[in-house]
């Protein structure tokens, strides 16, 4: 008997047998990508989660620098510079730590940044307030001998005035103010609007006055001319006011600006009373 018919048919079955094999290890790849045949793992690489593709997508969103470095703003650390806002003003603040402008001498700034005429008679006051000469009296409180409160600032509209401080306790000025208070007064007056105010700061014993020591100290000195009061400092504002308690010259002009505030001779004072009244108009 032959054989071969019997080896045609044993070749025929392995053939079958390994391409079956073969055609069931392909499709496997394509589904799960099997790792024995590269080609199946590069077909599942392009098939959207291979690691090959994802670092591509990374390489090109690290390059875009469109919008992560932006040398217009990013780089620009210097602000923008500070425009002055003076449009309609004349005067004031610009906003910018300068002026608008200034206004003349005889005119101040409003809110609007408008110069306006300084009022006439110089009240109410106006800063800096202070107590050296060129600023304003501030508005302190004083008393009359029936105890009414009295502003310094009652002065305001006065060309010239002066308020003399006295110390019952210093001999040489209750002196001054018996004997030369009022005939001074009269000089000082016969330039103009002028007004005296003799101010009581301390009794004989150091004490702060009364109302009694008021009246007591102005009968004593015989202080009744028009335009000369006699008051009295019960708070001891007088140090706020920059003066000493005793014989202290404030010349003010009018406004209540200081022309002088110390312990000036009668010369010294005279000469002060006649810049006050030339600086303002009658």
């Amino acid at each position: 008997m032959s054989l071969r018919p019997l080896f045609l048919a044993m070749g025929t079955l392995l053939s079958f047998t390994v391409g079956c094999t073969g055609a069931l290890n392909h499709q496997d790849g394509l589904g799960g990508g099997g790792t024995g045949d590269p080609g199946i793992v590069l077909m599942d690489g392009g098939g959207g989660g291979g690691s090959t593709d994802t670092n591509a997508s990374d390489t090109h969103t690290g390059a875009d620098t469109s919008t992560g470095v932006d040398s217009g703003t990013g780089t620009d650390t210097n602000p923008p510079p500070c425009v002055p806002m003076c449009s309609g003003r004349e005067c004031g603040a610009d906003g910018c730590g300068g002026t608008c402008g200034t206004c003349g001498s005889t005119e101040t700034c409003d809110s609007a940044g408008t110069c306006q005429p300084m009022s006439v008679d110089g009240c109410p006051p106006t800063g800096p307030f202070g107590t050296s000469p060129g600023s304003t009296a501030a508005g302190e409180t004083v008393y009359a001998c029936d105890g009414s409160p009295v502003s310094i600032h009652e002065l305001c509209a006065r060309r010239a005035s002066l308020i003399y401080a006295l110390a019952e306790w210093c001999p040489p000025c209750r002196a001054h103010v018996q004997n030369d208070i009022e005939r001074e007064h009269a000089e000082y007056a016969a330039m103009g609007d002028f007004e005296t105010w003799v101010l009581l700061t301390a009794t004989q014993s150091s004490g702060a006055p009364t109302q009694a020591d008021c009246n007591r100290a102005k009968s004593q000195y015989g202080i009744d001319a028009a335009n000369v009061r006699f008051l009295f400092d019960r708070d001891g504002v007088y140090r706020r006011m920059g003066m000493r308690v005793n014989m202290n010259n404030m010349v003010m002009g009018r406004g209540n600006r200081i022309f002088i505030n110390g312990p000036y001779a009668h010369s010294t004072v005279y000469r002060e009373v006649q810049r006050a009244f030339s600086s303002t108009p009658p």
